[in-house]
């Protein structure tokens, strides 16, 4: 069985921490939703533990990835890139890309090369004002998948934020 591919988008752990300290939500509503991330996340665990060489290529394939994207960027600024990623409501992958901050976790856990949702960079260009980067995410099957262009840009406090999104 392949881990699920919820159809709602949940908020990101880090955003439903927020809403619960700004008492938007309650603590019972932030802890049900924090339930269905480690549901998620169990699952995922569980597959890899049953298909063993299928979790060994999609590692290797994202090691590749993350390798070839510091190739032209640093890795904080790739972070960085992940973090502002993360604060777009309606971007799947955000779920993924929430902790870029914890430099424990290995940068190559963040993109998904095979592993649906797939999140894969094409292109990346970060320059001090803004970041330009073309992605994939959604559907392994490339025909089925969203393709956008997204422009980050430094607001006055130096925060990369949305400026743009444009589908492929």
């Amino acid at each position: 069985m392949k881990p699920s591919t919820r159809k709602e988008l949940l908020p990101t752990p880090s955003r439903l921490f927020q809403w619960y300290e700004e008492g938007k939500i309650t603590r019972a509503q932030w802890v049900a939703a924090m339930h269905l991330h480690l549901a998620d996340l169990l699952e995922e665990i569980d597959y890899d533990d049953k298909h063993p060489a299928i979790a060994k290529m999609d590692t290797v394939t994202s090691k590749r990835a993350a390798k070839k994207l510091l190739k032209d960027t640093t890795e904080p600024q790739l972070r960085e890139v992940f973090l502002a990623l993360a604060e777009l409501d309606d971007f799947p992958p955000s779920n993924y890309l929430w902790n870029a901050s914890q430099w424990d976790i290995p940068l190559h856990c963040f993109v998904r090369q095979r592993r649906e949702p797939v999140f894969k960079i094409h292109e990346l260009r970060i320059t001090r004002e803004m970041a330009r980067l073309r992605v994939e995410h959604g559907s392994a099957n490339k025909k089925e998948a969203t393709h956008e262009i997204i422009t980050l840009r430094r607001d006055y406090m130096g925060k990369l934020i949305l400026e743009t999104r444009t589908p492929v």
